[in-house]
């Protein structure tokens, strides 16, 4: 329980006013869309009784006003960054799949497609290995250094966030 506790002290030390959340306590710039996600899943998974609501929706609001800029649907997200970076996409459709309802109709539009279009689809790459199925790194943020395998399961991950694991709460407001 102490390490549960720890945990809602942090995220209270990381979150800023508008929704973000940048892993930097004390600290008062911007996160990243990448880290704000994660925030938001953290959440997300220790909502005891709802107290992280009006959090958790002041976030999903504000990734939505990123990746639909005056309720402009642009697929893969007019951020240019999800689909691009598959550790965001990951955890962003993680969370967004946890509040459920419109965020996540709206979410998993703006993202699937496009990542299943960015899977490879030539059987073997200029040496000879097998990629059929793969994602390419050099098309992802982090991908060079993951490599093929990061970016793989990463794309897979957020293909299969709806499936992964059960909605624990209804967030609305």
């Amino acid at each position: 329980r102490v390490a549960i506790e720890r945990c809602h002290t942090f995220l209270a030390n990381t979150l800023r006013d508008y929704g973000a959340s940048a892993y930097l306590a004390g600290r008062k710039e911007a996160g990243s869309l990448a880290m704000t996600s994660v925030g938001m899943a953290c959440r997300c998974f220790l909502n005891e009784l709802g107290c992280y609501n009006d959090e958790i929706l002041r976030t999903a609001d504000l990734l939505l006003a990123e990746e639909v800029p005056n309720d402009q649907e642009t697929p893969g997200g007019a951020s240019g960054q999800l689909v691009k970076d598959l550790y965001y996409t990951y955890y962003s459709s993680l969370a967004m799949r946890q509040v459920g309802g419109e965020y996540w109709r709206e979410w998993r539009k703006l993202y699937r497609k496009p990542l299943e279009a960015a899977q490879v689809k030539q059987k073997l790459d200029a040496r000879g290995r097998y990629i059929k199925g793969s994602w390419d790194p050099a098309d992802h943020r982090w991908g060079t250094r993951g490599g093929r395998i990061y970016s793989t399961a990463m794309a897979l991950l957020a293909l299969e966030a709806e499936f992964r694991f059960l909605q624990l709460y209804r967030v609305s407001r």
